[in-house]
């Protein structure tokens, strides 16, 4: 049997009539499709036995980017700026409440910008609210060029689990985004980064579990390095761990969740 991967979507008004919609870039779903997984979209419900009912049957997850974080949903101050854009609060506590789920279950996780800054502030970390003016000697992090197109160097660290999928310690991605993982939560650790010091990969300290953060967008970039490799290696490992899950075991750092 195949790896069923569920992908979390978006929410956002009709220009048109003011109805809410789901949404999910095609992408996702292709990508997790062409590295052998079976796409899985996720309505968001924000219900408790819905959430722990759909967490039981999925082999592994994508939280997909979004827009920005409002840090005041987890108590803490927001800096307003031109760049900020507020994901809807829906969603916020959709994710939020999945992935505590996932966590616990040891699901394999693959969380992207938006995803991988949730996970981080779940687990007690923080964030770069908006990089220009924060770190002002940083470079452009929310590119003007297609988001398909490579832009800035990666650093990875050796024995990361992102090393492998890279064969490396150097590598090329995209970059489209103005916030950033400034410290990492319980459980996690930096992986990667972009010349200019701005994290741009977190993965989980626990090796018997599968959690990758990625602040770039692997699925816009599907035949690059950096891209479609991601995906083939989340469902590899959901495919691996899907006969050895079993039951609800709690890991690092999800008591701050």
């Amino acid at each position: 049997m195949k790896a069923l991967i569920g992908i979390t979507v978006d929410i956002e008004v009709a220009s048109k009539n003011g109805r809410l919609y789901s949404k999910c870039y095609q992408t996702y779903v292709d990508s997790v499709f062409r590295a052998g997984g079976i796409p899985f979209l996720i309505a968001p419900v924000n219900d408790a036995d819905y959430i722990s009912h759909v967490a039981d049957q999925i082999d592994g997850l994508v939280i997909p980017g979004g827009d920005d974080i409002d840090p005041r949903f987890l108590g803490k101050e927001l800096y307003e700026c031109e760049r900020y854009v507020p994901v809807t609060r829906e969603r916020f506590e959709f994710d939020r409440r999945l992935v505590h789920d996932v966590l616990v279950r040891r699901i394999p996780l693959l969380a992207v910008c938006y995803g991988a800054q949730l996970v981080n502030l779940m687990l007690g970390g923080d964030i770069i609210q908006d990089i220009p003016d924060m770190v002002p000697d940083a470079h452009r992090h929310q590119s003007d060029t297609a988001a398909e197109d490579h832009t800035h160097d990666l650093i990875i660290e050796e024995g990361s689990r992102l090393h492998k999928i890279f064969k490396g310690s150097h590598g090329r991605i995209n970059s489209v985004h103005h916030q950033a993982v400034k410290s990492v939560g319980a459980g996690l650790k930096v992986t990667a980064r972009a010349p200019d010091g701005i994290i741009e990969a977190i993965e989980t300290e626990d090796p018997k579990h599968y959690l990758l953060g990625l602040q770039w967008h692997p699925e816009r970039c599907p035949f690059k390095e950096g891209g479609e490799d991601v995906f083939v290696d989340l469902v590899r490992e959901a495919s691996r761990s899907k006969s050895q899950r079993a039951g609800r075991v709690s890991i690092t750092g999800t008591d701050t969740i």
